[in-house]
């Protein structure tokens, strides 16, 4: 419209606009200013400048606004770990197997090897699963959370934030299960507190201190925490999932059977009497299943192969030849009945729950074909 450009555009505008103005002030009338041709043509073209300096101006703003938000992404994407990323997938497959590691070992040795034997491979190998549950504690502190549906279900990347959940939910017995118990044990008995049993040299604690190694299975906690994580990834069969999940099971919970029946055998007393004419007296008082079957000479790996049939028969059922040597022991055989029969028959129900539906067309079809089948016989049609 004006060859001089927008800025002397602009101007003849203003100069316009204030030259119709005064003719109006000047008559009297301010609605000729509105009237007149070029007065509505200025006031047209007023407004469109008005509105066009408006919308720069929110342009401007949104910009600024996206630059703002950019960098206050960018500063949260550098202080926390993706929880989709690369990096995080594979610290999960690390965690996840020193959790298989805690979940086998752990129990393994308070039943069968209760000896704290520094620079062993397991003692080595238990000290970087410590460095690593350490580790991964704190980048904990550093890992976005998802907010519950009712709250949003949205990631949260502020590091105050997840701190504050963190420390009001998982911290605490995080903190309990990464302590190097294995220390602790040598630090309470010492390494040369008692001689080693059977013609070893290792020391062994006693029982009670040995116990406080299960204090690691807290950690087996954390295994939910990559699970939920995990399930929002993969693209597995549900069905499929929750058969893996019941034959893992059964396999945890015989080992950990096994291992809770070589606790019990393990306790037998070394000076008790073995003669047999006062066997049948002196068997359900002093001796164990290890004494009473003559295996106080085999190996950890022997008698765990022993305590895995016991711990087997007691889940599956069937007969078993080793019997309890005292009534302690008794008591522990029937809680491993109880507690190996009620997960077998929780796995048997709601195992044939999922293989029934795991192929939901051929049940559909069988449903239909048994259907038709009745209704041909009702009916008396003919067969072709």
């Amino acid at each position: 419209l004006f060859p001089g450009g927008e800025r002397e555009g602009r101007k003849s505008l203003v100069q316009m606009a204030a030259e119709e103005m005064r003719r109006a002030e000047e008559s009297g009338d301010g609605s000729s200013f509105g009237q007149s041709g070029s007065g509505s043509v200025v006031a047209v073209m007023a407004g469109a400048l008005l509105k066009k300096r408006a919308n720069e101006q929110a342009q401007r703003e949104f910009e600024a606004d996206s630059v703002a938000i950019a960098r206050q992404v960018g500063r949260m994407q550098r202080r926390t770990i993706n929880p989709r990323g690369s990096f995080a997938r594979r610290w999960d497959v690390v965690v996840l197997l020193t959790l298989l590691w805690t979940a086998a070992l752990c129990p393994f040795e308070v039943a069968f090897l209760p000896r704290v034997t520094p620079g062993s491979l397991t003692f080595v190998i238990n000290r970087l699963v410590d460095v690593i549950v350490v580790l991964d504690v704190a980048l904990t502190f550093c890992t976005p959370f998802r907010q519950r549906p009712k709250q949003g279900g949205r990631w949260v990347y502020s590091t105050r934030a997840i701190a504050s959940n963190y420390i009001n939910s998982w911290f605490a017995l995080d903190c309990v299960a990464m302590v190097p118990i294995d220390l602790v044990v040598m630090a309470i008995v010492g390494v040369d507190a008692e001689p080693a049993a059977r013609g070893s040299q290792a020391p062994i604690p006693s029982k009670q201190v040995a116990l406080l190694r299960l204090v690691k299975l807290l950690r087996l906690l954390r295994a939910g925490r990559i699970r939920d994580r995990w399930m929002s990834r993969l693209t597995i069969d549900l069905s499929l999932f929750e058969l893996l999940k019941l034959g893992f099971a059964t396999a945890v919970c015989a080992h950990w059977l096994a291992c809770v029946w070589g606790v019990a055998g393990s306790t037998f007393n070394d000076n008790a009497p073995i003669d047999l004419d006062e066997w049948y007296i002196e068997s359900y008082r002093t001796l164990s299943w290890v004494q009473k079957h003559q295996l106080t000479e085999s190996s950890p790996l022997e008698l765990y192969s022993v305590s895995l049939y016991v711990a087997l028969a007691n889940i599956f059922g069937g007969p078993c030849e080793i019997c309890p040597g005292n009534y302690l022991e008794f008591l522990v055989q029937a809680f491993m009945m109880l507690i190996g029969n009620s997960l077998w028959a929780y796995i048997i129900g709601y195992g044939c729950g999922i293989v029934t539906t795991l192929n939901p067309a051929a049940s559909e079809h069988r449903r239909l074909v048994g259907m038709l089948n009745f209704f041909v016989e009702e009916r008396k049609i003919a067969k072709p």
